[in-house]
């Protein structure tokens, strides 16, 4: 990825999935050898990177397919019954190993994020389905013989950078740094005598012990979070006084406008 303000990287949402992937076992006596089993993760890693503009089309825009990153990572089981023992101590393993792979760990690895099926759950079930198999075939326990495994799997990135959260995120930097100032002169904070949102006509309390429910532009109006961004997707103003906000977010992402942060195109 990119190198990004942390205000873009936090507007930025990763999906990930995964395809191509091959598996090979190879037996091996670790007592014999004297070596321990291995696994090895090896591929390439190819990002996606999207808008979904402000004023935009509801659905995200291509910007750039990135040229794939290969990795290529040798993992050492000194204790082989935990890596083979069970479903989910594979799965927490092979986790573990991903997120430790260059490239690859650069982007969160969560459950939640995967779509498709969670590639460690998925890799720990064919490893131990072949392991078993392979004992079953040789009239072993399954326990009694461990392998080298070896992992080709082409992980896809879809980056997805939101400029209506950006937006957002930006006003809400813009405006609390207005408040700490006119809280170190013994000001009144302003947008205290808004009392409800506008955009859904609710109550706007919250606001007055710092929940992140709600957002105060600029120009000293306030909204809900989930009103506002809806919003934003459709135009940059303020929907009180309609001042626009999209000097905030170029300045915050120093980025312009429709474009994906850290590109040039």
């Amino acid at each position: 990825m990119p190198p990004r303000p942390p205000l873009a990287a936090a507007a930025t949402e990763c999906r990930l999935s995964a395809g191509g992937t091959m598996l090979r076992q190879e037996e091996t006596d670790p007592v014999t050898t004297g070596r321990p089993c291995s696994v090895r993760l090896h591929g390439d890693v190819v990002v996606t990177n999207l808008v979904r503009a402000v004023g935009g089309p509801e659905r995200a825009r291509l910007v750039q397919e990135d040229p794939p990153m290969g990795f290529d990572q040798v993992f050492y089981l000194y204790d082989p019954e935990a890596f083979f023992g069970s479903l989910s101590s594979c799965r927490d393993i092979v986790h573990q190993m991903l997120s430790r792979t260059p490239v690859v760990g650069d982007f969160d690895l969560a459950a939640d994020n995967w779509e498709g099926g969670f590639l460690p759950h998925d890799l720990a079930s064919i490893i131990l389905v072949m392991q078993t198999l392979g004992s079953v075939l040789d009239g072993v326990a399954p326990r009694s013989r461990y392998s080298n495994v070896d992992v080709c799997v082409t992980v896809r990135v879809r980056a997805v950078y939101s400029e209506p959260k950006a937006l957002l995120l930006a006003c809400k930097e813009v405006t609390a740094a207005y408040c700490r100032v006119m809280a170190a002169r013994g000001g009144d904070d302003a947008g205290q005598a808004t009392r409800e949102c506008c955009v859904c006509m609710e109550d706007l309390a919250a606001f007055t012990d710092g929940s992140s429910d709600t957002v105060m532009l600029p120009c000293s109006h306030v909204f809900h979070n989930q009103c506002l961004v809806p919003w934003f997707s459709r135009r940059s103003t303020c929907p009180m006084c309609r001042r626009n906000m999209i000097m905030y977010l170029v300045a915050a992402t120093k980025t312009p406008k429709g474009r994906f942060p850290g590109l040039e195109c």
